[in-house]
């Protein structure tokens, strides 16, 4: 029972590192009604851009910061950089996802799965236990089973929503990145940055999570602590706080960002 109910955390695992790693185009429909979208959405955050110079350019204008040449061709420059980035907008936020999915699938790799537990040695030490003793057995096991089977689906709900919110980031990521083109207004377009940035980070930060929950099973599980009452809350309160650990991981994931 306890090899199955392991079992099934490995297989999310497995799925949830090809869920966060997989680039946003390898799925053609959801990446096309992405570009269609984001095609709509350029046009106004190229105006919203102009916009955001002509305010900044009058701001200063005012101020009297544009009395030499230099400071009006170094305003013309950042417009024709940002128009430059929101037309590339999709190679930027690409490239985000792919250096932080090559770190996923790096540490993914080192993560310590359940299937490197002895279950054949727990087994052996178990004995021949009786009727009585296998359906003790079963109910002090069957709280953890049930939690890992909440942790599995958490688990793929959250990297399914993750998944979405890539999307819904690349879409939409031309309209902060207009801010780029003001310079009391960029502000905005860094945050937008650090976001996406962390919700590509959430990933690793799940499967880093899941990684040291493995670690813990496996401590937990060798040290012959089956039958043991105590060994087994361990494993109930850990499987507790991993749930809370994948429901925080977004949060973590923009602090470690430097995002809020």
């Amino acid at each position: 029972m306890l090899k199955d109910t392991f079992g099934s955390f490995d297989s999310a695992i497995e799925k949830a590192i090809q869920l966060v790693t997989v680039a946003p185009a390898d799925k053609s429909e959801m990446w096309n009604f992405t570009t269609a979208a984001y095609n709509v959405i350029l046009p106004v955050a190229m105006t919203l851009a102009v916009l955001y110079f002509f305010v900044d350019f009058l701001n200063k204008s005012v101020m009297l910061e544009y009395m030499r040449w230099e400071n009006v061709v170094k305003a013309l420059f950042k417009l024709v950089v940002c128009k430059a980035i929101l037309s590339n907008v999709q190679e930027l936020t690409t490239g985000i996802f792919k250096i932080v999915s090559s770190l996923t699938t790096s540490l993914g790799n080192t993560a310590i799965v359940t299937n490197q537990i002895d279950y054949s040695a727990i087994k052996d030490s178990l004995g021949n236990p009786g009727f009585m003793e296998c359906m003790a057995l079963f109910v002090k096991i069957l709280p953890i089973t049930f939690l890992m089977w909440l942790v599995v689906k958490i688990i793929i709900l959250i990297v399914y929503g993750r998944m979405i919110q890539i999307y819904i980031y690349t879409m939409f990521a031309p309209i902060p990145l207009a801010n780029l083109a003001g310079e009391g207004f960029n502000g905005t377009a860094k945050n937008f940055i650090r976001d996406y940035a962390g919700v590509c980070l959430q990933g690793t930060v799940i499967i880093a999570a899941m990684g040291l929950y493995g670690a813990v099973v496996k401590d937990c599980l060798g040290a012959g602590n089956v039958t043991n009452i105590d060994g087994l809350g361990e494993l109930f309160l850990i499987s507790l706080v991993l749930i809370f650990i994948l429901a925080k991981s977004g949060d973590w994931a923009k602090k470690i960002i430097g995002g809020h």
